[in-house]
Formats: structure tokens, C-alpha cells, sequence
């Protein structure tokens, strides 16, 4: 499909849905997406037990 033919509509007034984010000065950029931190995304907690930490 050509992209002339694609459309895409945004409710809000950031773009970018869920993985909309913004740069705070003296914070850093921030990006919604806490609620993937939810039990149910199993195969990223799978990720993060993989990973060692300290």
C-alpha cells in the first residue's frame, strides 16, 4: 500500500500513542509505557530475570 493511502488519527495532543514521550530540562526524556511493567508480559519479565544486575 502507498503511503498516500495511509492515515493515522491522534485523540491526543502529543503524538505518538503510547509511546509518545517528552524532554523534561534537568530530567531526561520520559516515555509512557509503565502499565508493560503489568505480570501478564511474561516474556519481558523472562527478559529481565535473564539480565544480571546488582
Amino acid at each position: 500500500m502507498s503511503g498516500d493511502r495511509i492515515h493515522v488519527f491522534e485523540k491526543d495532543s502529543i503524538p505518538g500513542g503510547a509511546c509518545d514521550g517528552y524532554e523534561y530540562p534537568g530530567l531526561g526524556y520520559v516515555m509512557r509505557g509503565d502499565r508493560e511493567m503489568d505480570n501478564h508480559v511474561e516474556v519481558m519479565w523472562d527478559l529481565f530475570r535473564s539480565i544480571p544486575s546488582i
